[in-house]
This record gives C-alpha cells, sequence and structure tokens, in this order.
C-alpha cells in the first residue's frame, strides 16, 4: 500500500519577531520583559548562555537558538480548505493555551479546532514588500 504525504503549513493572520511574541506572552501574563540588544553574539555562545540561564540542557538551547533563525511564514494556505474555522489572533493562541495549560478555564485544547490551536504564523523578520 502506498502512502500519500502531504505537508500543510498552519498559521494565523499575524507575522510575528520572536521578541516580540516573548514580549506579549510577558504581557499577558502582567509582566515586563526586559530586553538587551546585542551587537554580535554567535549562536554557540548564545546556546551556552540560554543554558546557563535556564533548565534546558546545552543540545536542545543549540536547536533553539538555531531555529531562530529560520522564517516560518505560511505561504501556502490550502489547509483552510481542509479545516474550517475562524483564525485565532497570538494574544487568543497565548491566553487558550495557558488556559488549558493551567485548567483554569472551560476552554479546552480539545474542544478548539486544530487549525485555531496552531493559529499564527511566527518569523524572526517582518514580511518583506
Amino acid at each position: 500500500m502506498e502512502k500519500i504525504v502531504r505537508m500543510y503549513e498552519i498559521g494565523g493572520p499575524e507575522v510575528l519577531r520572536y521578541i516580540d511574541m516573548l514580549k506579549r506572552v510577558a504581557a499577558i501574563q502582567g509582566k515586563r520583559l526586559p530586553s538587551v540588544g546585542v551587537p554580535l553574539l554567535s549562536p554557540k555562545l548564545s546556546s551556552r548562555w540560554l543554558a546557563l540561564v535556564t533548565d534546558v540542557d546545552l543540545a536542545t538551547a543549540g536547536n533553539l537558538v538555531e531555529s531562530m533563525t529560520t522564517e516560518v511564514i505560511v505561504r501556502d494556505h490550502s489547509i483552510e480548505r481542509l479545516v474550517p474555522g475562524e483564525l485565532m489572533s497570538y494574544d487568543e493562541a497565548v491566553r487558550a493555551a495557558r488556559a488549558a495549560a493551567t485548567g483554569s478555564s472551560c476552554l479546552r485544547i480539545s474542544e478548539m479546532s486544530a487549525r485555531s490551536v496552531m493559529s499564527t504564523a511566527v518569523a524572526k523578520v517582518p514580511r518583506r514588500g
């Protein structure tokens, strides 16, 4: 039996930089995220710093840092023909994920459509053009 493999890009209405996502999550939590721009920081040094200040191991830190150089922007919207529903904003998706993780809301991930759960495409840099 032959398998048919298809990849679907799942995203939402916003294109955000990673720092903006982090700041918005902090704001939703009622916190402030201080950040300092660094002119030159190697991925290896960044990975070591991340492993030092968090409980993430060095290999995972390296993968996380490396992934931040990759744009993740939905360009193929064919999933929208298969999965009906409204797209969630990034902030709505964060609130829903937090509610599901804490159990503090009647809103559960299992009650949402797959399209709503994975609703926001993110990017390191804003859309060009």
